[in-house]
């Protein structure tokens, strides 16, 4: 055949052959023409194709039996149950109350480790690695009796149940970024401790707080995350995105010491998880290159006809409510705490011009008073001591109390002149004089487009 003789074109370059192919691709419709529809055999030609009166029977689909999962499914089943449902009880008293004293038995009698401290503000306690040790073992000896077959739509509903755990979570803390209050803008009193005394924690804490901005990033991300992984079409997106966020978060948590290492991992773990169904293809389409096939989305289908509107109907109200219900509140909080700074007559960094303490005391050399709320003195041996304080205004008095301690020092204040906040107690006389904002550069520095040389200090 005279095509079969373009094979002949292999001893040429690939970029040659390639040049040509494209040449002709661009001319082929000037050359040969260009139809509207598609050529329609005769029926003297369809006549002549082997299939031309053969009717093809297409079986009913059969759904598939269900089938015993295998040991590690049914782990990870029992595993993601035991973690996901307590977790939204953890403010019904009753529940807690039961698991604070089964979860201090169960770790002294069985492990000799005593536990005093529970959950509050920090997730990494003693009892919360109890816990996890008891949900593990309670998952594999679950799994190791669980000899019955799984209903087709158990799967779909424990990935369903990951989906909106994380993407709910997601959507909590990208709401408290955008609108930043996870990390407040440092205050005077916090900026005037230096980098060796600050923990690692808190340095991070400072850091993200000091750029408005790079926070906003961060949880405009994490709602991303959690909108795509709010749908089916879109959720194998939404887990990849939220298994990098979850890797940042819980590299932060690791590297500085922050107490929420058991419950960023679980969220890592989860992103993972979704993603599991998908690995082979992924790894197929991102780091192979070659084609995959679709897998079929994961639902579950509920006969009927209003069952779907009502879920529907139900995940319109819980996106809202989530996305605009608590984004409104965490704005209204935020202009509550800006509001108070402003309300506040000591906010600012002051210098001290006189100190008069009969205790003996090391002097203050600088002080940072955030609102109404929080003093730090800076002493000229340059430790920083952080006193919590209240404003009693209708007395004109403020009470000071050393961080660590009970012991209170109430002082009458004035201002003898615009600038300047005098403060009198028995033996106790300060008297400080308000700086200019620009006195701290990590907050006056700013941004710039260009920056001739590092401005690193």
């Amino acid at each position: 055949l005279p095509w079969s003789l373009a094979a002949a074109g292999a001893i040429f370059p690939a970029f040659v052959r390639d040049g040509v192919y494209r040449w002709i691709a661009r001319n082929r419709y000037s050359w040969f023409g260009r139809r509207e529809s598609c050529r329609v055999p005769s029926p003297e030609m369809a006549s002549r194709f082997l299939d031309a009166e053969e009717v093809i029977a297409v079986p009913a689909p059969v759904p598939s039996p269900p089938r015993v999962a295998s040991f590690w499914k049914r782990s990870f089943y029992a595993y993601v149950i035991l973690y996901i449902f307590p977790y939204y009880l953890e403010g019904v008293q009753p529940w807690v109350s039961f698991w604070h004293r089964i979860i201090p038995y169960l770790s002294q009698t069985i492990l000799g480790i005593p536990i005093t401290v529970f959950p509050a503000g920090s997730g990494d306690t003693t009892y919360n690695y109890v816990e996890t040790l008891f949900r593990l073992v309670a998952s594999l000896t679950f799994a190791a009796v669980w000899r019955w077959a799984l209903p087709n739509w158990f799967a779909a509903a424990i990935h369903i149940a990951l989906r909106y755990f994380l993407a709910l979570t997601l959507a909590s803390y990208g709401l408290a970024k955008l609108v930043p209050l996870q990390f407040p803008y440092p205050g005077p009193a916090n900026l005037l401790r230096s980098f060796a005394d600050a923990s690692p924690m808190g340095l991070i804490w400072t850091m993200i707080g000091a750029s408005t901005p790079y926070q906003m990033f961060t949880g405009f991300i994490e709602i991303v995350a959690a909108l795509l992984l709010f749908f089916p079409s879109t959720s194998l997106v939404g887990a990849l995105l939220s298994a990098v966020v979850m890797a940042q978060i819980a590299a932060l948590n690791y590297c500085y010491d922050i107490p929420v290492k058991l419950f960023s991992t679980h969220l890592f773990w989860f992103s993972c998880a979704l993603l599991s169904r998908d690995g082979s293809r992924l790894l197929a389409f991102l780091v192979l290159r070659i084609p995959t096939e679709p897998l079929p989305l994961v639902r579950i289908e509920i006969p009927g006809k209003w069952w779907p509107r009502l879920l529907t109907l139900g995940k319109a109200i819980l996106l809202l409510s989530v996305f605009i219900g608590s984004g409104y509140d965490n704005y209204h909080r935020w202009l509550a705490q800006q509001a108070e700074i402003l309300r506040s007559p000591f906010h600012g960094f002051y210098s001290v011009e006189e100190y008069q303490v009969s205790t003996g005391q090391p002097r203050w050399v600088r002080i940072g008073i955030t609102g109404n709320y929080q003093l730090t003195a800076l002493l000229e041996s340059g430790e920083a001591k952080r006193f919590a304080l209240q404003h009693h205004a209708s007395l004109e008095e403020l009470s000071l109390t050393e961080r660590g301690s009970t012991i209170s020092t109430t002082a009458k204040y004035s201002h003898p002149k615009p600038d300047l906040l005098l403060l009198q107690a028995p033996g106790f006389r300060v008297l400080l004089k308000k700086q200019p904002p620009s006195s701290s550069l990590l907050l006056s520095r700013g941004f710039h487009w260009v920056s001739e040389v590092p401005f690193n200090r």
